[in-house]
């Protein structure tokens, strides 16, 4: 009959092998098997590995190993649907305030970037929060769950290059994106946001040979988004920031996006540990995909375009965790 020892290391595997030669005597098959820390997979492929101990139990383990992995097909697809709704809406994001005649517009262009700033990262939260409950994370507390994650700012330019791509990367991205983003939209930003974003762009030099296009998307690099100071026809001024065209930025979402779901997809609902922030996800991706993905944020600002974008990128994340497509 066949048999099965399953072993279970709690702090460490200091003495594995001494027990899996002992067990290995009285077992036909002996497991190493961390149950805080498989991950869903190794979990499912148990299951089904208990199914041929006994031809009795095959059939019901089989149908809950299908139930199962349908289900986390189901939550990949809702999440990857949350992140591209919250990547699109972050990219079409805009505040206005009017300026009545006469006064200053110097402190509505600085509470202007603060509120900008603060609603976006209370919206990455909250996609993080629907995303955690879509893989039943409901009652963990969050230094448990995403400390580092917290205590990296979205808008922490620094740490861009970690999140989204880095300056090789954006300039084979750039020239493409660069003819999107230049002519009306203005990516000379104005000094005040330059000096409030702390932009790292004098690190990107004119010389590295990109199309004209892609030297201006290169140039501004590390700054968000754009300031505008129009003339009101009743009187005043209608003073605007965003939405951001910074060709990095929509990556820097992404990645931050994928590495949360990642970790969430990788831990046990047993795991109190604190989430690591030491990967940067993207940097897998070959250069026709970052090609790819420039064009669908593009197209994210679009109207016409966004659904399919959407769409299309809810796919592509899809693909990653190697569930199917579908409706996503």
């Amino acid at each position: 009959r066949p048999s099965l020892a399953l072993i279970n290391p709690i702090d460490n595997e200091d003495y594995v092998a001494q027990w899996q030669a002992g067990l290995g005597q009285y077992f036909q098959t002996v497991r190493l098997f961390n149950a805080q820390r498989a991950e869903a997979e190794k979990q499912l492929e148990l299951l089904v590995l208990f199914g041929h101990l006994d031809e009795h139990w095959r059939q019901a383990l089989d149908r809950a190993v299908a139930v199962l992995r349908s289900e986390r097909g189901r939550e990949h697809r809702e999440a990857a649907s949350l992140i591209t709704e919250w990547i699109a809406d972050a990219l079409t994001f805009q505040l206005s305030q009017r300026v009545p005649e006469g006064l200053p517009v110097k402190p509505v262009e600085d509470l202007l970037f603060t509120r900008y700033q603060h609603e976006l990262q209370a919206r990455e939260r909250r996609c993080r929060r629907q995303v955690e409950e879509v893989y039943h994370y409901h009652r963990l507390q969050r230094s448990e769950l995403d400390i580092d994650l917290e205590a990296s700012e979205l808008f922490n330019v620094e740490q861009w290059y970690l999140w989204g791509l880095d300056r090789r990367a954006l300039t084979l991205v750039a020239a493409s994106a660069g003819a999107l983003l230049g002519g009306g939209t203005g990516l000379a930003l104005d000094g005040m946001t330059a000096g409030l974003t702390g932009g790292l762009g004098t690190l990107i030099s004119g010389t590295l040979g990109a199309a004209s296009g892609g030297v201006a998307a290169l140039r501004y690099a590390d700054e968000i988004a754009q300031l505008r100071v129009k003339g009101i026809p009743s009187g005043g001024k209608l003073v605007s920031y965003g939405p951001s065209r910074n060709p990095n930025f929509p990556f820097v979402l992404l990645g931050r996006a994928l590495l949360h779901q990642q970790r969430l997809c990788s831990r046990t609902h047993a795991d109190r540990s604190a989430l690591q922030l030491d990967t940067a996800l993207l940097a897998d991706v070959s250069d026709a995909e970052r090609r790819q993905l420039a064009r669908w944020f593009a197209a994210l600002r679009q109207p016409r375009s966004a659904a399919a974008a959407r769409q299309a990128l809810a796919e592509w994340m899809l693909a990653r965790t190697g569930a199917p497509s579908g409706s996503a």
